[in-house]
């Protein structure tokens, strides 16, 4: 396995950027703490992904042109600005105001460092070493959710605001340990736009790349509504608020083995893992269905894994089909890709919610699961070759 400073610090600034306090806290912090509607809840939540959605792109050719550490620090700055505004304020149109701010920063993070790592590998084994060095960074943030979601359901019922500090100190640590790297990748000499035009030139021309953004497309739908509706559906069951965590908990630590498991996929051979990961999703939602918190425990791990699994699977892919001086580019398309289903995801949970109970959401998540597997099934046997 290929090691250096770089990749120590990267692994390092992944923990702590991964930290999530406010994970299974969020929902309830915004409907009891804020006493917001479930509606303006969600939308307080995913402006900053919608917002996310306009800005990754340009962001990360400004990282493939200027700098990948230059623009990290710029945004791991706006990050905590923007989960600070919890800490100081309730008005709802200044946490807005700095969500766009904290949108901007997750934007220039996203995908940003990645690429250093990338290029420092050994060109015989950039495959092979990128599937393990992705696998690994991944694991680590799942870990870093596993050892705060715990904490933050506690340290919510000793001050709601504490866990937002804790977010804001993950982003100011990141910012310090960046400059423990150094940045030696290669630069774009083309202006911005048209380098963003070549690059999503190339993305288009791959019938891999279209294969998995279908694929990711079904995932990303069932599997983020799941997630989405977790919180009110522990409240729903009557779930002690001080144990949420241990939920998130579960899910963290089987989305690090699924990351870990990623390592080992084939590069050419990930459609077949992708068809079984959707099919997970059926498992999850139908136990939720059972209203047994037991039975719902078990019902997400498979889910869990999966969602540990795709992410990796698709920054390789990203990877692989782009030049060195696009990479930072390549990853937040996808990025922007995977947030605009995401934002699109959570702002009809939150509506579904405002018109409908929790299990029948569900329910409708479940039949869609079970459509989309149906799909993938069909998709899986008439794919060609790539």
């Amino acid at each position: 396995m290929f090691y250096s400073r770089n990749r120590a610090a990267y692994y390092l600034i992944q923990y702590f950027s991964g930290v999530a306090f406010i994970l299974p806290i969020w929902v309830i912090f915004n409907r009891e703490f804020l006493e917001l509607s479930n509606t303006a809840a969600f939308i307080l939540g995913t402006i900053q992904y919608w917002l996310i959605f306009l800005f990754e792109i340009p962001t990360g050719a400004w990282a493939d042109k200027y700098g990948r550490l230059l623009v990290f620090r710029i945004g791991a700055l706006l990050q905590l600005a923007g989960v600070a505004s919890f800490v100081i304020t309730k008005d709802f149109a200044i946490l807005l105001l700095y969500q766009v701010i904290g949108a901007f920063g997750a934007a220039t993070s996203s995908g940003t460092l990645r690429p250093i790592i990338y290029q420092e590998l050994p060109k015989n084994k950039q495959t092979i070493e990128s599937n393990d060095f992705i696998g690994r960074s991944e694991a680590i943030v799942f870990l870093s959710r596993a050892t705060t979601v715990v904490v933050g359901g506690l340290l919510y019922t000793i001050n709601p605001v504490y866990p937002f500090i804790g977010m804001a100190l993950g982003h100011l640590t990141s910012f310090l340990i960046s400059f423990a790297m150094t940045d030696k990748s290669d630069k774009s000499p083309l202006p911005t736009k048209l380098h963003i035009y070549e690059t999503l030139a190339v993305l288009k021309k791959s019938y891999e790349i279209k294969l998995l953004a279908i694929m990711v497309l079904f995932f990303v739908i069932t599997s983020e509504t799941i997630f989405a509706l977790f919180q009110p559906y522990l409240r729903y069951i009557n779930f002690d608020l001080e144990l949420f965590g241990v939920i998130y908990l579960v899910v963290s630590v089987f989305s690090g083995l699924g990351a870990i498991i990623s390592r080992k996929i084939n590069e050419k051979k990930w459609l077949l893992p992708l068809l079984l990961m959707q099919a997970s999703i059926v498992i999850t939602s139908a136990s939720m269905l059972t209203e047994s918190i037991l039975l719902f425990i078990l019902g997400i791990i498979p889910a869990s894994v999966a969602f540990g699994v795709v992410r990796p699977i698709y920054d390789s892919v990203l990877l692989r089909k782009t030049v060195s001086d696009s990479h930072s580019t390549a990853l937040s398309i996808g990025s922007f890709y995977i947030t605009a289903l995401y934002g699109l995801v959570v702002v009809s949970v939150g509506v579904l919610l405002d018109n409908f109970t929790v299990l029948n959401v569900v329910s409708g998540i479940l039949a869609l699961s079970i459509v989309f597997s149906a799909i993938s099934i069909i998709i899986n046997i008439k794919k060609k070759d790539f």
